[in-house]
C-alpha cells in the first residue's frame, strides 16, 4: 500500500516536473521571438535613418571650397571664389614686410590675402592676418582679422572692433597705414599692432608689384629695370632707396635720378639699377655692386643699359657707388681702394659686438663695418666707422635688427656723434641719444667701440698692419 502511494506521489510530481519544463521552453521560444522582433525594428530604424542621413547628406552637404568661402565672407562679405585664379606666385610672395602665404580672388575683383608679418612684434614674434583688398581703379583696404601669432601676450587686447576700424579704407598705396614704424594704435599692444602693421602691408606689396592692381612710379620703374635685365632678373630682389641727397648727387645735367634700386640675390653678384626719366624718356644703367672703385670704371662692371642711354649717365653710375656715398658724408677724401684682411683673433668682443669687414681707402684711412649688441629686444645695430690717424672721422648704419625707431637717427647725427674722438680709450654714450632710442643708441655706442677695439689691437694710423 505504502509502495503505491509513493508511486503516485511520484507520477504527481513528474506531471508537475513535465509542466514546469514544457512552461520555460515555451517563455524561452516567447523570448526569442520578441528579441528577434526587437532586432527586425531596430535594423529597420537603421535602414531608415540611413536613408534619411545619406538623403541629408546630399542636401546639406557643405564642401572645403564652399566652407574656405564662408570664412572668408566674414573678412569681405561678398567674397565668392574664383576659380581661374592661379593662387600666389611664391617665387614672389616675399616682400621688405613680411610673406605672402595664400592669395584667394573672389569673382567681383576683390582679393583675400593671407600674409605673416617679418618678426617685427614683441619677443622678435610674428603675426599672420587675412587681409580683404577691393579691386577697381582705386583698391582699398576692405576688411581684415587676425589668423594667428607667435609670442605676442597682449594680442588679445586687439578686438574685433579694432578690426572692424583700423586700417578700413586705407589705400594699398600707404605704407604702414596709420602705424609708422610702431607708434602704435592705442590697444597697449604696442609691437604686436606694428606686426599687423606689416603684415597688411606686405599684403598691400604684393597687391602693388605683383598682381599689379594699381601702378606706381616705384612699381613702374622696378619692372623696367627687370625687364632689361630679362632672364637675369630671375631670382632677384630689388628694393628701392629713397636717400633724395644720393639722387640728387647722381643728377648728370638736367636729368635727375628718378630711383636707385639695390638687387640682391643668393649666391650671386648685388646689382644697383640707376633709373633716370620716366616713361619713355626712362634710361637705365644696372651695374655690378659692391665692387672696387677702379673695377666699377671697367665696361665689364656694367650689367645691362637700356637703348640710347646717354653714356655720361654710365659713367656718372660706375664713378660712385651708394657706400661710397655714404662714407664721404663723414670723410670726404675717402675713396674705396679693397678690402683689409679681418684679424679674425679681435673680431670678437664680449662688451661689445663683432667686427665683420674691413675697408681701406686711398689716403690711408680705414673703415670697419662693426655689429653692436645690446639694441632694444636684444638685437643689434651695425655700424661703418671711419678711421684715420687714430681719431673716429665718422660713421654711417648699414643695418639693424628689431631696432623699430632707428629712424629717429638722422644723418646730423651721424656726422656729429664720436666725429674727432680718439680709439684709444672706451667711448661712454654721452649724449648721443635720440628720444626714443636709447637702447638702438647704446648699441651704435657698442658698435662704434667694436670697431675702436678692432683698430686699437690690429691697425696703425689707419692703416693695415
Amino acid at each position: 500500500m505504502a509502495n503505491q502511494v509513493e508511486n503516485q506521489q511520484n507520477e504527481a510530481q513528474a506531471v508537475v516536473n513535465n509542466e514546469a519544463t514544457s512552461s520555460t521552453k515555451a517563455m524561452k521560444r516567447g523570448t526569442i521571438i520578441q528579441a528577434v522582433k526587437a532586432i527586425a525594428v531596430l535594423v529597420c530604424i537603421c535602414l531608415v535613418c540611413g536613408v534619411l542621413l545619406a538623403l541629408c547628406n546630399d542636401l546639406l552637404y557643405v564642401s572645403d571650397e564652399v566652407r574656405a568661402d564662408r570664412a572668408l565672407q566674414k573678412i569681405y562679405p561678398n567674397f565668392k571664389n574664383d576659380d581661374s585664379f592661379a593662387g600666389v606666385d611664391s617665387s614672389k610672395a616675399s616682400t621688405p614686410y613680411g610673406t605672402v602665404l595664400s592669395v584667394k580672388k573672389s569673382t567681383d575683383g576683390a582679393y583675400v590675402i593671407e600674409a605673416i608679418s617679418s618678426s617685427i612684434g614683441f619677443s622678435n614674434g610674428t603675426v599672420t592676418v587675412y587681409v580683404a583688398i577691393s579691386g577697381g581703379q582705386d583698391p582699398k583696404i576692405a576688411g581684415w582679422a587676425i589668423k594667428e601669432n607667435v609670442g605676442q601676450s597682449f594680442i588679445g587686447n586687439i578686438s574685433a572692433s579694432h578690426q572692424k576700424k583700423w586700417f578700413i579704407g586705407n589705400s594699398i598705396t600707404v605704407v604702414n597705414p596709420e602705424n609708422p614704424e610702431g607708434s602704435g594704435l592705442g590697444s597697449g599692444a604696442t609691437h604686436t599692432e606694428n606686426a599687423i602693421g606689416y603684415a597688411i602691408n606686405a599684403a598691400s606689396y604684393y597687391c602693388i608689384n605683383v598682381l599689379k592692381l594699381i601702378s606706381t612710379p616705384e612699381s613702374e620703374a622696378k619692372d623696367a629695370v627687370t625687364a632689361l635685365l630679362g632672364a637675369t632678373a630671375d631670382g632677384y630682389s630689388f628694393v628701392a632707396v629713397n636717400d633724395a641727397k644720393y639722387l640728387e648727387a647722381c643728377k648728370v645735367g638736367e636729368q635727375s635720378l628718378s630711383f636707385y634700386f639695390e638687387g640682391t640675390k643668393t649666391d650671386a653678384d648685388p646689382l644697383a639699377a640707376y633709373v633716370y626719366g620716366e616713361d619713355e624718356s626712362r634710361q637705365i644703367v644696372i651695374v655690378k655692386d659692391g665692387l672696387t672703385h677702379a673695377q666699377r670704371l671697367e665696361e665689364t662692371a656694367v650689367v645691362a643699359k637700356s637703348e640710347g642711354i646717354n653714356e655720361e649717365l654710365v659713367a656718372k653710375a660706375q664713378s660712385r657707388s651708394y657706400f661710397e656715398y655714404q662714407i664721404q658724408k663723414s670723410h670726404e677724401t675717402f675713396e674705396f681702394a679693397g678690402m683689409g684682411e679681418l684679424n679674425s683673433e679681435f673680431a670678437t668682443n664680449g662688451d661689445y659686438g663683432t667686427a665683420n669687414k674691413v675697408y681701406l681707402s686711398n689716403d690711408g684711412a680705414i673703415i670697419v663695418e662693426a655689429t653692436g649688441k645690446g639694441g632694444f629686444m636684444s638685437g643689434t645695430v651695425t655700424i661703418n666707422v671711419i678711421i684715420a690717424e687714430n681719431t673716429i672721422k665718422g660713421w654711417s648704419i648699414v643695418s639693424n635688427v628689431d631696432q623699430s625707431f632707428i629712424g629717429n637717427i638722422k644723418d646730423e647725427h651721424m656726422t656729429s656723434w664720436y666725429k674727432g674722438q680718439s680709439i684709444d680709450a672706451p667711448i661712454v654714450l654721452g649724449n648721443n641719444v635720440v628720444t626714443g632710442t636709447t637702447m638702438s643708441s647704446t648699441a651704435i655706442n657698442n658698435a662704434v667701440n667694436m670697431a675702436c677695439y678692432y683698430a686699437r689691437n690690429t691697425l696703425q694710423q689707419g692703416g693695415a698692419e
